[in-house]
């Protein structure tokens, strides 16, 4: 395991000049008025005329290869305060695992921040290809369910719709050109670094 860990962090120095971090802002208001004013929304419609968010799903469809990515908050303040909403819902929630699936959202592990000081809420990767169900990129509907647009309650995310009160910056590395073996070590790499207050990396 060292071996491989070594050969991943000296394969993501050497290329370290060329990785470009695309940055998103994602508004609360637009996560919040998406869903109310387009609660039929479907993945297929995420780039129609009129849609809240269009900009953003039509930039992401655009990613096709594995990634890095990462939410993060304006300042480490607000990080912790947002990881007290999650554990806040978190623990309202689970009520509903088995009683009310519908309503249930799973969301990561509850957070930490009392001896962390990182304005990096949740650090994750995906591996690059379109979706034949709905032709959407990984990224794109990864990040459809991390803003909580996805129906299934089930599938773990962070659901910000549904806790979240501040907005967020969601920052993209793509990983052209890296082996698929190291996505996974590089993203505990980057999780070392940035010190995200949410989810787990072991």
């Amino acid at each position: 395991m060292s071996n491989i860990l070594k050969s991943a962090s000296n394969n993501l120095l050497s290329n370290i000049k060329p990785i470009e971090v695309k940055t998103f802002t994602i508004k609360i208001e637009d996560i919040k008025k998406a869903m109310i004013t387009e609660n039929t929304w479907l993945a297929e419609g995420r780039k129609e005329d009129g849609r809240v968010m269009k900009e953003l799903f039509t930039d992401l469809d655009e990613i096709i290869s594995d990634c890095l990515y990462w939410y993060e908050t304006e300042n480490e303040e607000i990080a912790k305060q947002m990881v007290r909403d999650l554990n806040e819902f978190k623990e309202s929630n689970k009520k509903y695992r088995k009683r009310n699936k519908e309503k249930y959202r799973s969301v990561p592990a509850y957070g930490k921040y009392t001896d962390t000081d990182s304005k990096v809420l949740y650090v994750g990767t995906v591996k690059g290809r379109v979706r034949k169900s709905d032709d959407l990129t990984t990224i794109a509907s990864r990040t459809f369910q991390h803003l909580g647009f996805y129906e299934k309650g089930s599938t773990g995310a962070l659901h910000l719709w549904y806790w979240a009160k501040h907005s967020v910056k969601l920052n993209v590395i793509e990983l052209t050109g890296q082996k698929e073996e190291y996505r996974n070590v590089f993203e505990k790499l980057l999780a070392i670094e940035l010190k995200p207050l949410i989810g787990v990396h072991r």
